[in-house]
C-alpha cells in the first residue's frame, strides 16, 4: 500500500494542494526531494517498482500479483489494474518539467497524475483484497478516498 499512502497521498497530493496540510493552491514545500528536486523521477521509480510487483519481475515471467489475481478468476481485475499502472506512468511522464517547475508553472498536470495513480489504488483498496483475500493494513483502512 506504498502506493496509496506515500506516492498518491504524500508525494503528489500534498505537494498539489489536495490535502487539508495544505492551505494555498499548492505547497511546493511538501514536495519530495525539493533540493535535488528529483520527485518526478522517483515517482516514476515508485511506480515501476509496483508495476515489478504486479507483473512478477520487469518482463512477467516470474510470478506477479496479476498471475494471483488470474488464478482466482479475476483476470480483468489484474488486465484493469495494468493498464491503470501504465495510465499513472504516462500521467507522471506527462508532468511538464520537474515536479517542482510544474507545480508553479502547471499544477494540474501534478494534479492529473494523482487522479491517475488514484485510478491504479482505487481497485488495489477494494477488489484486489477481496478477491486476494487480503487484509488491508490498519494505516489504508481509513482512508476514504
Amino acid at each position: 500500500f506504498y502506493i496509496e499512502l506515500v506516492v498518491k497521498d504524500e508525494k503528489i497530493a500534498a505537494p498539489a494542494g489536495i490535502v487539508p496540510d495544505c492551505s494555498t493552491d499548492v505547497c511546493p514545500n511538501l514536495a519530495e526531494s525539493r533540493w535535488a528536486d528529483l520527485a518526478k523521477e522517483q515517482l516514476l521509480a515508485n511506480l515501476a517498482a509496483a508495476r515489478w510487483l504486479l507483473r512478477g519481475g520487469a518482463d512477467a515471467s516470474g510470478t506477479g500479483f496479476d498471475d494471483f489475481l488470474r488464478a482466482r478468476g479475476a483476470a480483468a481485475l489484474a488486465t484493469t489494474m495494468l493498464a491503470a499502472l501504465d495510465t499513472a506512468v504516462a500521467a507522471v511522464e506527462a508532468i511538464p518539467g520537474t515536479m517542482l517547475e510544474a507545480l508553479a508553472s502547471d499544477p494540474d498536470a501534478v494534479r492529473d497524475a494523482h487522479a491517475a495513480v488514484k485510478n491504479f489504488t482505487d481497485p488495489l483498496k477494494s477488489q484486489f483484497v477481496t478477491v486476494l483475500n487480503l487484509t488491508i493494513p490498519q494505516e489504508g483502512a481509513g482512508d476514504n478516498d
